[in-house]
Parts: structure tokens; sequence; C-alpha cells
């Protein structure tokens, strides 16, 4: 990236001798190793983009590969009661889209944003060197872009992360409806969970609109920034050439320059969406990194069990649930018999046997296996 914005600073640093030495001198000796010259630099260039493109595009692909690979290891560590927060449908947006948005994020837009960002460096510094009085005017340009992009990635980041939220419900809004198709159609509801599905769909391009919205009219205001730069620039100039101070080459160069950083500046500007949407996407994906993993403390081998199993006076309730869905149970069912649980539906027969493998933790009481109580810590 330092040497393909290095190769197009250069390039704009040409044109002051091929001006000066060629049109204005008439030096036919300069022309004859000119055009190698400019071959062989975008020869340069040319490699230059080329490894730059594909080394962000491997590593962009291998931070989706890992960061898929880790969310979904610690899916599979996470306690069950996580899995009741959030629809299954909505973790694996995050697995899919999210990760998606990180990519692009990772290796277009960081490649636009560091290479742009090398170029303009580089054209101000062939600016500067052919008139400082005259560059001078775009320090004065600069914090106004700069508090533009501040303002414009602050609400890029706002809107990215709800629209990520909308894809999730989305997803999961379809994955009920798809999963369940037989009882929409039992209970002629195709109507109501079509309407659920576009409200959602709606809101999404809402939201996708306000970040277009929001992007378009940031390059605008920069672009109208540029132009009167540009314009101040050369009346600037014109003052420098009437004076004596500046060449017909240096004042080329010098416009070149500045022609040659309005692109990188509308590319900074509008690649903020991007990146602000892979930073939302990274939030939510290390928010799944950062939680804690199931506890996984006991001490007790269990090579191989007699059977015996006892519940003393056993309570759960879930998370985010206000009345409890056990309450006092004891039994004990001993080895070489068989014991049924029995009840009408949702009376707690599947939470009863998924406290047995530790999917839940009791909230009171002790479940025993062979008379050791199941949670020991070490």
């Amino acid at each position: 990236m330092i040497l393909d914005a290095a190769s197009a600073g250069a390039f704009t640093a040409m044109m002051k001798p091929i001006i000066n030495e060629t049109f204005i001198a008439h030096n036919a000796s300069f022309g004859l190793y000119l055009p190698l010259a400019i071959v062989g630099l975008f020869i340069v260039r040319g490699l230059a983009t080329f490894l730059s493109d594909y080394g962000m595009a491997r590593a962009g692909r291998s931070v989706v590969r890992d960061l898929r690979q880790a969310v979904m290891t610690k899916f599979l560590l996470l306690p069950s009661a996580r899995f009741d927060r959030e629809p299954v449908a909505m973790l694996v947006s995050r697995l899919n889209y999210d990760t998606e948005q990180v990519s692009q994020a990772t290796s277009e837009s960081i490649k636009n944003v560091i290479t742009d960002s090398l170029i303009i460096i580089a054209q101000l510094a062939v600016m500067f060197y052919n008139s400082w009085r005259v560059s001078v005017v775009l320090v004065v340009v600069a914090p106004v872009i700069a508090l533009i992009s501040f303002y414009v990635s602050q609400r890029y980041r706002r809107l990215n992360r709800k629209i990520q939220e909308g894809v999730g419900q989305l997803a999961h809004s379809a994955e009920e409806a798809l999963s369940a198709q037989q009882e929409v159609k039992i209970y002629g509801a195709q109507a109501a969970e079509t309407r659920r599905y576009q409200d959602l769909a709606d809101k999404n391009l809402s939201l996708s609109m306000k970040v277009e919205a929001t992007r378009a009219s940031a390059s605008s205001v920069v672009q109208l920034v540029a132009a009167v730069a540009l314009a101040i620039i050369l009346l600037v100039a014109g003052r420098e050439a009437i004076a004596g101070r500046m060449s017909a080459g240096a004042f080329v160069a010098l416009m070149l320059a500045m022609m040659a950083m309005l692109p990188s500046l509308k590319r900074i500007t509008n690649v903020q969406s991007s990146v602000q949407k892979g930073i939302a996407a990274a939030e939510r994906l290390f928010s799944v990194l950062d939680e804690p993993s199931e506890a996984d403390t006991g001490t007790q081998p269990l090579v191989r069990a007699r059977g015996e199993i006892e519940f003393r006076d056993v309570g759960l309730r879930y998370e985010r649930q206000n009345s409890e869905s056990l309450t006092g149970i004891s039994f004990r069912a001993a080895p070489g018999t068989v014991t049924a649980i029995v009840g009408r539906s949702g009376s707690g027969k599947s939470t009863l046997i998924r406290l047995l493998p530790r999917f839940y933790e009791p909230s009171t009481g002790t479940v025993l296996i062979d008379g050791v109580p199941i949670r020991i810590t070490g």
C-alpha cells in the first residue's frame, strides 16, 4: 500500500519536469527516458496493487474463518439458559451475516482507508513541495472534512447495529413461520405471518435507506468542500504564478495532486459505512465471545453409574420467568426399577429430565446420582 501511494505521488511529481522541460524548455533528450520511467512506475504500482488486494482479501477471509470457529466453539460452551434468551436463528445470523460484515471491513474497507490515506499524504507532500503557500489552504479544509467523517462514522455505527439486529429478527421470523408451516395453514395465519415478516423487512429497508442517505449526503458535502478548496487554491496559485514564485510545471503538478486527492477523499467518506458496519458486527460477535462459559468444575469421576437417582426438594425457575417451573420435587429412582414421570403438557416433565445432565441448575434442592450430588465444585 505504501508503494502504491508512493507511485501515485511520484507520477504527480513528474508532471513538473514534464511540463517545464518538454513543453517550455523543449529539451529533446529529456523526452527519451520519460516514457520508460512512466511505464516502469505503473508496473511497480500494478504489482503493489495486486499484492495489497490479494493480501487483504486473504486476511479478511481468514478473519471470517477464525471468527466463525471461535464463535461456534463458544456457542457450544455456553450454558443452556443462554439459548433461552435468544432464538437460534439470531445466533446463526451472528455466525453467518455478522462475520461477513467483519470480513468486508477488514479486507476491502480497511484497504481503501489505508491506501487512500497514504495517497492523500503523498499528494499533499507533492503540493507542499511545489508551493507551501498554496497548499496551506488545505490545512483549513482538513478539520472540516474530519468533523464530517466523525459525525458520519458515529451515525453509521448506530444504524448498522440496528440493521444487524433486524437481520436476525428477519431470520427468526422466517424460521418460526416455515418450521411451523402446517400449524400456520391449520389456523389460517398465512396473512398474519406474512404481515409480521413484511413489517420487519420494511423496518430494515428504512434503516438501510438512512444509511444510504447519510452516505450520499456526506459524499456530496465532502466534494463541495473540496471544490471550494480547489477554487481557492486556483486563485492563490494564479497570484503565485503572476508573482513569479511558481512555474507552469509546478502549477500543473499541484493541480493534478489536488485532483488526485478528490477521489480518495470521496472513497474514505463512503467507506465509513462498511467500516462501521464491520465494527458493529464485531461488537455483537465479541459480546458472545466475552460471555462466561458454562461452569465445569466437578472433580468426581463417574466411570460407571449404578443408576440410583434421587431428587431432594428440587425447584427450578427459568431466567426471566416470574413463576417456578418446578417446586419441591422429591423422589428416588432405584437401580433396576422403572420410574414413570407422568403429567399434563407443560407440567415440567422435560424440565425435570434436563436437570440430570445439568443443562440447568436447580434453583433449590439437590439432585444426586449414586448418592453423590451432581453439582460438586473443585
